[in-house]
């Protein structure tokens, strides 16, 4: 369904079709790592969210997308794979507004951008109580460009492929 979506919606790089398991797999190994309730941040394609959402049906996902798009083809995914632990948002996660989601929830950023845009996008989320951000990274090294006010209190190593490297997943809170 992606890539048919993908040769008139642009969903992911050309260059990265060929890697769509290891893209799936990837976004699997957080499972054990996020809490029962999900947010996918900048979530494109659907990754991680979809794959968690199949994965584990007792979890809530949450699909964010500004693009609108990429956010018809997260509705469209959704609807044919009856995926009823998932919601899509076509909106951006600075307008988003954070009562909208149950607690504790986690905010999961896969290929969103650097560390401090991450933050930036999801602090109305991340500043509520119960919230975490957890940044998938390649070789964990985020610490110094975390904004003032938030902190890394987590980094777990996860098992992927070897396209990935070292991947971990960095968790950032609001400091109190």
């Amino acid at each position: 369904m992606l890539l048919n979506w993908n040769k008139t919606h642009n969903l992911i790089a050309k260059s990265q079709a060929p890697l769509l398991n290891d893209h799936i797999q990837d976004s699997l190994t957080v499972v054990e790592h996020v809490s029962k309730n999900v947010i996918d941040l900048g979530s494109g394609g659907g990754f991680p969210g979809i794959p968690l959402a199949l994965a584990s049906n007792k979890k809530s996902i949450f699909l964010i997308e500004s693009n609108t798009k990429k956010a018809s083809f997260l509705l469209h995914a959704v609807n044919v794979l009856g995926l009823q632990n998932t919601k899509v948002f076509n909106e951006r996660a600075e307008k988003i507004n954070p009562l909208a989601f149950p607690r504790p929830v986690d905010i999961i950023a896969r290929a969103f951008g650097t560390p401090k845009k991450t933050v930036e996008a999801s602090k109305r989320i991340l500043d509520t109580p119960g919230a975490k951000l957890k940044i998938m990274s390649i070789g964990g090294r985020i610490e110094g460009e975390v904004l003032p006010g938030y902190e890394v209190t987590g980094k777990q190593k996860l098992l992927t492929k070897p396209h990935y490297k070292e991947r971990f997943l960095v968790t950032i809170e609001k400091t109190n």
